[in-house]
């Protein structure tokens, strides 16, 4: 897949994550998240986030108006924070972390012969991949390169004190970063020490495995699984099969591989798990290995 099918690919995904979450939500976040993400797509927006956001210019408007104060999208779509709320986007980070956990929940406890509880067990100790592939990407670590040599610099054009100062610069835009990050303490403890392949789900969502067993029950045991044309157990079964090809996407460690066509080096938290019958049924009649 090129960058561009990627890109796309990326941008459909999360503009369908964004319309479910602000159907379960309202949380106004996911209305502009599924605008920027069909933009960065290059797609025509989705018909309900447009329909949303001309509502919201026009009650902006109409305000201004009738106050004769400056025009403020914010305000209007919801987006600024009344007091002692929590902002839309801190919420709405915690929101699809806490979704994403329920959707692995559920689907380890239908493809495998497991209880809830145990499934929730899994889940919360496992590496959160997605959100430790994003930090490696934008912080700085240390011997992300090579340290250069005089003679590698002269090179490149540039010399070592102007070497310091970009590598100092990055250092303090990781800072910042890490710093103005909603995540709770333990994860942010975690990316300042460069430690972002050991954040685990569980860690993501600022609360103990009780909680979330109860909050399984509760919440995440009502929602739909995605499943598009197909039956929700079918998708399951789908996603249950990537699970055991891919252990990446549930493990107990995670790093980038060196070697050559390897991505990841991973430890699967489902290796020692029986199958559920008819997903085993499933699994040795259609498996999509490298899909």
């Amino acid at each position: 897949m090129g960058m561009m099918e990627e890109r796309k690919d990326w941008a459909a995904n999360r503009a369908s994550h964004a319309k479910r979450m602000f159907e379960q939500t309202s949380n106004p976040y996911y209305l502009i998240e599924a605008l920027a993400a069909t933009s960065i797509g290059d797609f025509l927006p989705p018909d309900w986030a447009l329909a949303l956001l001309l509502k919201g210019v026009e009650r902006a408007w109409v305000q201004a108006n009738i106050d004769g104060d400056e025009i403020s999208l914010d305000k209007a779509l919801g987006l600024r924070t009344k007091r002692g709320g929590s902002p839309p986007r801190r919420s709405a980070k915690r929101l699809s972390a806490e979704d994403a956990v329920f959707h692995l929940v559920k689907n380890i406890h239908a493809c495998f012969d497991l209880s809830i509880p145990d499934a929730c067990e899994i889940v919360y100790h496992s590496v959160d991949k997605e959100f430790a592939e994003g930090m490696d990407e934008v912080l700085w670590k240390p011997k992300r390169h090579s340290k250069f040599s005089d003679e590698d610099l002269n090179r490149l054009g540039i010399t070592r004190e102007k070497y310091d100062e970009i590598e100092e610069s990055e250092k303090n835009i990781s800072r910042k970063i890490v710093e103005s990050d909603s995540s709770p303490d333990a994860v942010k403890e975690k990316l300042r020490l460069f430690d972002w392949w050991n954040v685990f789900r569980g860690e993501r969502l600022g609360y103990g495995l009780d909680q979330l067993i109860d909050r399984y029950y509760r919440v995440g045991s009502k929602r739909v699984f995605p499943h598009g044309k197909v039956s929700e157990k079918l998708m399951l079964f789908f996603e249950g099969s990537r699970l055991l090809d891919h252990p990446e996407l549930c493990a107990t460690k995670v790093r980038p591989s060196a070697r050559p066509g390897e991505r990841y080096v991973s430890e699967s938290a489902l290796t020692h798990l029986g199958m559920r019958s008819d997903f085993h049924a499933f699994h040795k009649k259609f498996n999509i290995k490298n899909r």
